[in-house]
């Protein structure tokens, strides 16, 4: 059955190939959309598994208490952002990675999920496999049926040259990834300035794999509305990794300056 999730408050989150897996597995895969959360057995319901393409959103709806299936076809080892936007009530996503039987969730390396109420929803997300499978709970809406965006968007790689900044944009279902290069351990300050919107930072050190945020000797990071972020960390030589991520913009895009530079003593 599904993992049960505990709600959150807003933080500072080969097309015809496909549609043979799925036609096959969806022999074996439950519905849910029940008051306990559990998945109903293939005799009560039939999942039927809609297919996303990726840079392609979709305005959809979930009925109170039902549980919406999706797929999309993704490159392995690839990351994605997978989102849920524009919500009229309280619908929560959930990203379960390569498990086609929608049973155990998986990690995000960014997760802004099961918030309450109203609030978009996204995980970043390395793909395990060549196909993602996430879906949207109804099972906390307040009335009879909410309606949402959701989108996978493939999160960019952008390398960037250390006290070099750099001015850029981020839309409110994108993220970005960024590399710096650097050449000796140090301190190291990493930071977004100028932002026309609220965009959230996040460090993840010289994990490129972004498995685990790092941690920031100072930490200034997630907070709201255009207040610049930064965050500085002990890191030895090799390559910092971080994210930038638009999901709490209220525009389509947030412009930013982003720096990663030697901490001022």
């Amino acid at each position: 059955m599904i993992s049960v999730i505990d709600k959150q408050n807003p933080g500072r989150g080969g097309y015809l190939l496909l549609a043979f897996l799925l036609a096959a597995a969806l022999v074996s895969i439950p519905a849910c959309g029940n008051d306990s959360n559990t998945i109903n057995t293939v005799e009560e319901r039939i999942a039927v598994v809609d297919v996303l393409s990726v840079g392609f959103p979709l305005t959809d709806s979930v009925a109170y208490p039902e549980f919406k299936f999706y797929a999309a076809a993704v490159v392995p080892g690839a990351f994605y952002k997978i989102s849920i936007t524009g919500m009229n009530d309280d619908a929560d996503l959930l990203a379960f990675g390569d498990d086609g039987t929608f049973t155990v969730l998986s990690q995000c390396s960014i997760d802004n999920t099961a918030f309450i109420g109203d609030s978009p929803e996204d995980c970043v997300i390395r793909a395990p496999g060549r196909t993602l499978y996430f879906g949207v709970d109804g099972s906390f809406l307040a009335g009879s049926s909410g309606v949402y965006t959701i989108a996978v968007e493939t999160v960019t790689t952008v390398n960037l040259a250390l006290s070099s900044p750099l001015s850029d944009t981020v839309g409110r279902r994108e993220a970005r990834i960024y590399a710096v290069p650097v050449p000796a351990p140090d301190d190291y300050t990493i930071s977004i300035t100028g932002l026309s919107d609220d965009a959230d930072l996040y460090v993840f050190g010289t994990d490129a794999f972004l498995t685990a945020p790092a941690t920031c000797l100072i930490d200034n990071t997630l907070l709201g509305g255009t207040m610049p972020e930064n965050c500085t960390l002990q890191s030895g030589s090799g390559v910092l990794y971080f994210v930038v991520d638009g999901l709490f913009s209220s525009t389509a895009a947030v412009s930013y300056t982003v720096l990663a530079a030697p901490a001022v003593p």
